[in-house]
């Protein structure tokens, strides 16, 4: 028998990440994901990560509680199987 997923609502979740490191077309169309992603989780803190030149296309959205770059050294990490967790992305 197959179980089904939970559903939004029977998911609590404190944090949550978005990494777009796309173009500014990218960005515009992840703006109803990450609408969605707000109303399904309200009570997280969502953050996306990206391009700086583009990250400001979101700004007074109301999408986002936060924005990072993705020029970061410590990104590198991200694509590293099973390599360490800088403390700095948790």
């Amino acid at each position: 028998m197959r179980k089904e997923p939970p559903s939004p609502t029977q998911i609590a979740l404190e944090r949550l990440l978005v990494i777009r490191a796309g173009a500014i077309g990218d960005l515009i169309l992840t703006l109803p994901v990450l609408r969605t992603l707000r109303t399904c989780f309200p009570q997280a803190y969502l953050e996306v990560m990206g391009h700086p030149h583009t990250l400001t296309l979101i700004e007074g959205q109301r999408v986002a509680d936060g924005v990072s770059s993705i020029h970061r050294s410590e990104v590198a990490y991200l694509y590293v199987p099973n390599g360490p967790q800088p403390e700095e992305l948790r």
